[in-house]
């Protein structure tokens, strides 16, 4: 399973939080790109929010070059076995639905 935490990072002169994914060995697995900023759909999700950034200071700072560093040293996954995998057309197919594939102006492809 996946975890997360936010993270401090230093950018160049400045300081900023990420979220930071670890692997399930615990290894950081990478981060999010973007800056994160504080959210909630209520003033206690955003308070938790808070408390979580607040915790983030108590951690070492990272840089995403250190984050690279990190995850260019992870092995590889293997391959997932797709061999029992069905194509889309086969599977609307066994459900017996009513589908039509659309492209993304709405488009009728069939």
């Amino acid at each position: 399973m996946i975890t997360w935490n936010y993270r401090v990072f230093q950018d160049k002169d400045e300081y900023c939080i990420r979220e930071v994914f670890y692997l399930d060995n615990g290894t950081i697995g990478g981060c999010t790109e973007r800056r994160i900023t504080p959210t909630g759909n209520s003033l206690d999700d955003l308070a938790r929010d808070i408390e979580n950034f607040q915790e983030a200071l108590k951690l070492p700072v990272l840089t995403l070059e250190e984050i690279d560093a990190i995850v260019a040293e992870q092995p590889l996954p293997p391959p997932r076995d797709r061999s029992q995998n069905i194509s889309l057309e086969q599977l609307v197919t066994e459900l017996n639905l009513d589908w039509k594939e659309q492209d993304a102006v709405g488009e009728d492809l069939t």
